[in-house]
C-alpha cells in the first residue's frame, strides 16, 4: 500500500491479527481515511473497515494503542492526560468514544471479566481503573503495579515487583497467580 502509516498491530487470544493504518503525511483532504482491518490465523483478510479523520474526533493519528477482548471487540486509544479510547464491535463497526475525566491520565486499557472493559492510570497520585461505558466510578487500585495486561475472560492482570496477581478493580482484591520464584 501507498502513502499509508500503521499505527497498531494486535493479535486476539485465538491468533487473529488486526491492524490499523492511517493515511500518510502526502495523502490528499479527500482520501484520507482510517482502516481497521482483521487477518485469520492463515492470512486471510476477514474484514476491513474504513473510517473518516472526523468520525474518530480528528484523533485518528493519535490512536497508536489498543486491546482486543475475549468477544473479538477492539478498543484503541491514545495514552496521556488527553487520552481517549474508541471502540469497536466485533465486525469493525465504530462504536462509543471515551473520555475519562476521572482518570489522571490513561495509561492503558484492559480487557476483565463479564465482557468488561477498563482504562487504568497506575503511574499517578491516585492509580485508578475506569469501567468504560460504566458509572464512571474511579476503583482506587494499589500502587506498585508496574504493567496491566488483559484478562481475556478473567479480571485485569497486574504485575508487581514480586509476581502478577488477579485484580478485581471493583473490590480491589487481588488473588496471586504466580511469582517470580515459583517454579515454571
Amino acid at each position: 500500500k501507498a502513502n499509508i502509516r500503521l499505527h497498531a498491530l494486535l493479535s486476539d487470544g485465538q491468533g487473529n491479527c488486526y491492524v490499523y493504518w492511517g493515511p500518510g503525511g502526502a495523502t490528499e483532504e479527500e482520501d484520507r481515511l482510517y482502516s481497521l482491518e482483521k487477518y485469520g490465523v492463515d492470512g486471510e483478510l476477514l474484514w476491513k473497515a474504513d473510517y473518516k479523520p472526523e468520525e474518530l474526533q480528528d484523533m485518528g493519528d493519535a490512536l497508536n494503542q489498543g486491546t482486543v477482548t475475549a468477544d473479538g471487540r477492539v478498543f484503541l486509544y491514545s495514552i496521556g492526560k488527553e487520552g481517549r479510547v474508541f471502540s469497536f464491535g466485533a465486525d469493525g463497526s465504530l462504536g462509543e468514544s471515551y473520555a475519562l475525566p476521572e482518570l489522571e491520565t490513561l495509561d492503558g486499557v484492559a480487557s476483565g471479566k463479564d465482557g468488561k472493559v477498563y482504562g487504568y492510570c497506575v503511574t499517578g497520585k491516585e492509580p485508578a481503573f475506569v469501567e468504560l461505558g460504566g458509572t464512571g466510578e474511579a476503583y482506587p487500585c494499589p500502587g506498585g503495579i508496574l504493567e496491566v495486561y488483559d484478562g481475556r475472560g478473567s479480571n485485569p492482570w497486574v504485575r508487581q515487583g514480586e509476581g502478577v496477581w488477579d485484580y478485581a478493580p471493583e473490590t480491589g482484591e487481588m488473588e496471586r497467580l504466580w511469582g517470580w520464584e515459583d517454579e515454571y
